[in-house]
């Protein structure tokens, strides 16, 4: 941490009991946790990671008695006041980055505590906070929107400087989606500053699938690249198809060579998706599937500006009728989303009817025709859009 956020950290420890008389009696957020408590059963188990006061718990705990708590915060004045609101919880005086404790939770419970991290170490918060949440369960976050930071002082605070950080809502939500969290629910407040200005303040609610893990491959992924584009695309088209111009198809648009000029231009984006409990980081999995998302003007077609093509979107036979291509347009909207695009757009050869019938049932519709060299032959592809 640097020298401001530790600052921040002082700061909390000593207005603690004027946050709690103050900020942590507003009700503004009631229903966004009422949401969470929903889905919630007496007995679960909650980490609140920089739980302050406890007052998210201490209000989760008012609806379901039973459910147990587990605080974590740096301020060590906080935590006093958060066991004597929840004296049966157990709280730890650590970093939510990297909280470990050896269990999962049923709900991971962020209020408002990437605030106080950068860039970097929210993505390693969101990362370890995915890995403490069981399969199926929820998290719970909240931040204020935006892409800067800053000194502040706050209203409960007096002349304490706190560091603040807003983070952009598209890349949080792209890096929850990376992480296997499917975003269920959304709210975004307004939050009337004491000068008078408005703050965004977003609430995101997603429920965890069971170890999906989305990464972009890069130039030392080239032969698992390499052998799902391969093994995919065959399996998907061979029997359509004679065996010359699958042949001379598959051996051009999936060389080694091409794949690497693909991967080292920065139009082109391909993402692994991986489901199951070998760690993709170790290099040992497998991919369940794969994207590649472009950019004009390195696209097929089109080439406009404010879109981006879906070229390429592929599950292994084994993993189909899971929901990874759902997840996977879900993941090129929000990277669309995050770059400022209007729409998606993907060519889909006219007599892949399934195909042809889940684009639809994603939203996209047919916009026109292109044709696809498909080795020899010139095939005809359907046009197909959504617009975001």
């Amino acid at each position: 941490m640097n020298e401001a956020q530790l600052k921040t950290i002082e700061s909390y420890d000593k207005t603690a009991e004027s946050f709690a008389r103050t900020i942590g009696r507003i009700e503004n957020y009631n229903h966004t946790y009422d949401f969470l408590i929903d889905r919630l059963n007496d007995g679960d188990t909650v980490a609140d990671l920089a739980c302050g006061p406890a007052q998210i718990s201490s209000y989760i705990k008012s609806r379901k008695e039973g459910i147990k708590i587990t605080g974590v915060d740096l301020s060590g004045k906080m935590l006093s006041i958060a066991r004597e609101n929840i004296p049966e919880g157990s709280f730890h005086k650590k970093s939510i980055i990297d909280f470990r404790d050896g269990n999962k939770y049923d709900a991971v419970i962020i209020g408002f505590g990437i605030p106080y991290l950068d860039e970097t170490q929210t993505e390693r918060c969101l990362k370890n906070a995915s890995e403490l949440i069981r399969d199926g369960k929820y998290l719970y976050l909240s931040f204020m929107h935006g892409n800067s930071s800053r000194i502040e002082k706050t209203s409960f605070g007096g002349e304490n400087e706190f560091l603040i950080y807003y983070h952009d809502k598209e890349r949080i939500k792209r890096t929850l989606l990376e992480r296997g969290l499917d975003i269920i629910r959304e709210y975004e407040l307004d939050y009337i500053e004491s000068d008078g200005s408005i703050t965004k303040d977003i609430v995101l609610i997603a429920r965890k699938n069971a170890d999906l893990v989305i990464k972009q491959c890069k130039a030392d992924d080239i032969e698992a690249l390499r052998k799902i584009s391969y093994d995919t695309y065959n399996d998907t088209f061979r029997e359509m198809n004679t065996r010359e111009t699958m042949d001379k198809y598959l051996n051009e648009a999936f060389a080694r060579e091409k794949l690497l000029a693909e991967l080292s231009n920065p139009g082109c984006s391909f993402f692994f998706i991986y489901s199951g409990r070998e760690c993709p980081d170790s290099g040992s999995a497998y991919p369940a599937g794969y994207l590649k998302l472009n950019t004009a003007p390195s696209q097929t077609d089109i080439n406009d500006p404010l879109s981006l093509e879906i070229e390429r979107i592929y599950v292994v036979r084994e993993y189909k009728g899971k929901g990874l291509g759902k997840v996977l347009i879900n993941y090129a909207a929000q990277n669309a989303l995050e770059l400022g695009k209007k729409y998606l757009w993907l060519g889909v050869w006219e007599k892949n009817e399934e195909a042809l019938s889940f684009y639809k049932k994603m939203g996209f519709e047919i916009e026109g025709k292109h044709s696809f060299r498909m080795g020899d032959e010139i095939q005809s592809d359907f046009v197909m859009k959504k617009m975001l």
